[in-house]
């Protein structure tokens, strides 16, 4: 009886259903190819032609050479079929219709002070103007920053701006999942509706599809919460999936907002254990550079919702219900879609590279960067620039994992030290730069994060929590191994072997 409730429990879960679903499909194709075998001549010419057009738009797109050569090995591998899959599935834009419906930004209304201008430092003046211009969101002055070094203390400053919530809660998540985290978030939430606070939750299909069950929205609209879906999940292996709204956002009344590597699920709180501890960070803010995550939210509710948010503005700004305070420094949220006309994440990162007099620390759970990125890090440490990288040494993907250890040797090559951090995993994701810059958001060093899925960022400059930042990554690297010549030399053969594989397919995991 044991046996039969785990399977009718497997078989229930909708990740099982879906993977169904897709196999049915590929025995329908296999089907319908067997049907056609009398015409297996011109059914065989017509796939190697798409495959020819599909190679030929390979080679001149304008992207990462990664992603050309993984498309064009599988196409090599598979010719009959990687050209129809490459048109069908491997676009990295949403559709035209998508792009309609979801601008660029919708932060093109007053900004009273160019902040831009007070950078004094030419270099950095030109990377904050970059986040301005073309990522399409202005830095701000009169803003606290609050930077947390684990999910636990982060969590708790939610809980406490959100009972101080009075107008509204904006909430933008790539993972929900109950459990102590979101029940006891929701606790507040039920009362703040009652209130009559505006309480607004869009989450990510797939990145919830294990966690929440399929219409959990319903759910959230007989609360009280006006919930959305972002990109329902298609079990249908022609439809484009990729993009994803990775981000992790909360606003509350303009004025205060959360945001980095955390999502809402009891992992990223050390509630539950899946691999080991589980080591986050994230970053409140308060006052004006709170509107550009709102703006980021209101963008995706547009999307999600086909509301109109543009005429009523001025009833999210930071100083709508608060005086803004006094501070030190520039801060720059930021966010990148594949809607965007320029690698937004690849630019600002490598620009941090590139112009680092020092050093440049970072923390990913992924090291799967892109050719720009690889070239800027090696090119800087061969310069001097002293380049340190953490990433977990127990892992939430174990393909993702070799792929992520098949970079090493080609970066300590080229001087970059990297570490691998033992007590468990590290989700963070932060650069900070020469006691000045640093960043922390949801962007991971792979091409999922840097292509395919709407994410957010801050870039801080000149403020006292770029301090607190490099404290928390010498305290980890404290507790990291140093990948070093020996350590890799360990690693078993087939996993190197297994590395050099699907390395090719990287820009595709």
């Amino acid at each position: 009886m044991k046996f039969l409730s785990k399977l009718f429990n497997l078989l229930s879960k909708r990740l099982t259903i879906v993977a169904v679903l897709i196999l049915l499909q590929f025995l329908f194709i296999a089907a319908t190819l067997q049907v056609f075998s009398d015409y297996y001549y011109y059914v065989n010419a017509t796939l190697i032609i798409l495959s020819l057009i599909a190679t030929v738009i390979v080679v001149n797109n304008n992207t990462d050479p990664g992603f050309k050569l993984a498309w064009a090995v599988s196409i090599l591998i598979a010719p009959l079929f990687g050209g129809i899959l490459y048109l069908s599935v491997g676009g990295q834009k949403l559709t035209k219709w998508s792009k309609r419906r979801i601008p660029l930004n919708i932060q093109d209304a007053t900004v009273e002070k160019d902040w831009v201008r007070d950078i004094q430092d030419e270099e950095i003046r030109q990377q904050a103007s970059f986040i301005q211009t073309k990522a399409g969101f202005s830095p701000q002055g009169q803003t606290q920053v609050t930077y947390f070094s684990s999910g636990e203390s982060m969590y708790e400053a939610m809980l406490k701006e959100l009972e101080a919530a009075e107008h509204y809660v904006f909430l933008e998540f790539f993972i929900f999942e109950e459990g102590k985290m979101w029940n006891q978030m929701m606790e507040i939430l039920e009362r703040k509706i009652r209130q009559g606070v505006d309480v607004r939750m869009i989450y990510d299909d797939v990145g919830s599809v294990n966690s929440l069950p399929r219409r959990y929205y319903k759910k959230m609209r007989e609360k009280g919460i006006r919930c959305y879906v972002f990109n329902p999940f298609v079990p249908f292996i022609f439809f484009r999936m990729n993009n994803r709204t990775h981000r992790k956002i909360m606003v509350i009344d303009g004025y205060t907002s959360f945001t980095g590597g955390i999502n809402i699920a009891d992992e990223y709180i050390n509630v539950k254990e899946r691999f080991g501890h589980w080591k986050d960070t994230g970053v409140m803010l308060k006052g004006a550079a709170t509107w550009n995550l709102t703006a980021m939210f209101l963008n995706t509710w547009n999307f999600v919702s086909a509301a109109e948010n543009r005429k009523n503005q001025d009833n999210y700004r930071p100083d709508r219900y608060h005086a803004l305070p006094e501070t030190e420094g520039i801060i720059a949220p930021y966010g990148s879609s594949p809607v965007s006309p320029v690698p937004v994440p690849t630019s600002v990162y490598c620009n941090m590279i590139d112009k680092a007099k020092k050093y440049v620390y970072i923390t990913t759970p992924y090291l799967i960067p892109n050719n720009e990125i690889m070239r800027s890090l090696e090119r800087a440490a061969q310069n001097g620039v002293d380049i340190r990288i953490l990433t977990p040494a127990k892992w939430d993907k174990y393909l993702v994992h070799i792929l992520t250890q098949s970079n090493y040797r080609e970066l300590i090559g080229a001087g970059v030290r990297v570490f691998e951090y033992t007590p468990g995993f590290i989700h963070a994701k932060s650069f900070v730069c020469d006691d000045e810059l640093a960043i922390v958001g949801t962007i991971n060093l792979d091409y999922r994060s840097l292509y395919h899925h709407f994410e957010d960022a801050v870039w801080m400059y000149d403020t006292p929590v770029v301090q607190d930042v490099y404290q928390d990554f010498i305290e980890t690297q404290a507790l990291c191994e140093e990948v070093t010549p020996e350590f890799l030399k360990k690693r078993p053969m087939f996993r190197r072997v297994i590395g050099w594989i699907i390395k090719l397919f990287g820009p595709l995991v």
